[in-house]
């Protein structure tokens, strides 16, 4: 692997990380408030709650994880044109046509 790809391997796993990290905890937050008073109406163990809570979690993150990626790419290529690093890549020679 060239070292530019991993530079920017690095960098888009830490946006994808970090936006994982945003919308789990939304969908956490959103999901315990919104299931929260039917677990309490039926007098069930907390534990269940949670174990539900959890199995759900993983499915919320099979859900967004596709526009974490995405969006994770978008803000990559935002920041690389902020900093001026794209402005580098293609003035050394990196064409936007390219596979």
């Amino acid at each position: 692997m060239k070292i530019y790809k991993k530079y920017l391997l690095v960098d888009l796993i830490k946006i994808n990380l970090l936006l994982l990290f945003i919308f789990s905890s939304f969908y956490f937050l959103v999901d315990f408030f919104e299931k929260l008073g039917e677990f309490l109406s039926f007098k069930k163990p907390f534990y269940l709650f949670l174990t539900y809570i959890f199995w759900k979690s993983l499915a919320n993150l099979y859900e967004f994880f596709p526009y974490a990626c995405g969006l994770s790419g978008i803000i990559l290529f935002l920041w690389l044109t902020r900093t001026g690093e794209l402005l580098g890549f293609l003035s050394l020679g990196f064409s936007k046509k390219k596979n």
